[in-house]
């Protein structure tokens, strides 16, 4: 039902005036206003199920892409590099201007937060070490 199938207000003609409607066009215009209302909550229910319909669509993209991004990690170029080189870099993320320390974000510590194998790297690295405060 669109709004064109809704005949016009009985009142239309006094929409913006002052006119004060008498008892019988009050009646008339309460059983009129019942169309609107049935219409309007015709459409809110209709809007509520194209929401829940969104919400699934919603999650399973978001499903979708996490899935995506999971899987693109195992893509990932640093996954190839061989030990010896992230072993080179780690050395060059230790501090210059003092011995290492006990900080969580500095290397070599910060090193081993980033990911296990990261972690793996750093623990098995005796040298990383050496320096430590």
């Amino acid at each position: 039902m669109s709004t064109h199938a809704i005949p016009p207000s009985p009142l239309v003609s006094h929409l913006g005036t002052n006119y004060v409607p008498t008892d019988i066009e009050l009646e008339e215009l309460n059983m009129w206003l019942a169309m609107p209302k049935a219409k309007v909550t015709t459409l809110d229910t209709e809007i509520q199920r194209a929401l829940d319909h969104l919400d699934v669509l919603c999650a399973e993209r978001s499903e979708l892409e996490q899935m995506i991004a999971d899987n693109r990690a195992l893509a990932s170029p640093l996954r190839r590099f061989p030990v010896d080189l992230i072993r080179e870099i780690f050395f060059h993320c230790l501090p210059t201007m003092h011995n290492a320390i006990m900080v969580s974000r500095e290397a070599p510590m910060v090193l081993t937060h980033v990911c296990r194998a990261w972690r793996t790297v750093a623990l098995s690295t005796p040298s990383l070490w050496a320096s430590f405060h």
